[in-house]
């Protein structure tokens, strides 16, 4: 009786998680991508661009990674949750004539890790290879970062080198077009936005769009 008793419990996990296993299905996936970024500068450094007559730099290419889960995916309707992180390369801003004796150099850059609750919705299903528009918002944490560089001149007048980082947090909106090439591998195709104060912070708002593979366990 005590055997029956330990058994029971185990039996009964195994069979509710077998029976979700065969109502929903669950996709596992990890993905890569190559990004072009534009971003909204907020208040502050608009202010900073006018006192050093520069034109900070309003675009970054990037890389990211990303990895998830899709329920159910043989419905028309899916849901599911993708985190990603994004990698955005340093750019230089555009220094004006007064102020390149002062300014050798201003690059800024980005990171940020987000999450995403998503929608996916099946529009075609040729040769039984799904084709989605996906749909998600979610949280993301922005990382700026940012390198002054003077000349010698600009030694002389007063300015040092600098390097300085900040962070907050972000809303993030999501369209993509996902399409199964194979059983394991998706092309994603998406237009993130993240949404943030530009009133108190550095960023009105970045747009990632990017281009990536997927690999579907």
């Amino acid at each position: 009786m005590k055997k029956l008793m330990l058994t029971l419990p185990v039996i009964v996990i195994l069979s509710v998680n077998t029976s979700f296993a065969d109502t929903t299905p669950l996709k596992i996936f990890v993905g890569a991508n190559a990004a072009y970024n534009t971003v909204t500068w907020g208040k502050p450094v608009r202010d900073i661009e006018k006192l050093l007559d520069t034109d900070f730099a309003e675009a970054n290419l990037g890389l990211g990674i990303e990895a998830g889960i899709k329920y159910a995916p043989d419905e028309i309707y899916n849901l599911g949750f993708t985190f990603n992180y994004d990698y955005m390369f340093d750019s230089s801003a555009v220094i004006s004539d007064a102020a390149e004796p002062f300014l050798s150099e201003i690059e800024t850059g980005f990171s940020a890790i987000g999450l995403s609750f998503d929608n996916y919705i099946r529009f075609a299903n040729d040769n039984n290879k799904r084709s989605d528009l996906v749909f998600g918002i979610g949280l993301a944490r922005v990382t700026e970062r940012g390198e002054l560089t003077p000349t010698t001149l600009g030694y002389v007048n007063g300015l040092n080198h600098t390097k300085f980082s900040d962070d907050g947090s972000a809303l993030m909106f999501k369209v993509a077009y996902n399409q199964e090439m194979t059983e394991n591998i998706d092309l994603v195709f998406a237009i993130r936005i993240f949404g943030m104060d530009g009133k108190k912070g550095d960023i009105e708002s970045i747009v990632n769009i990017s281009a990536g593979v997927r690999y579907n366990f």
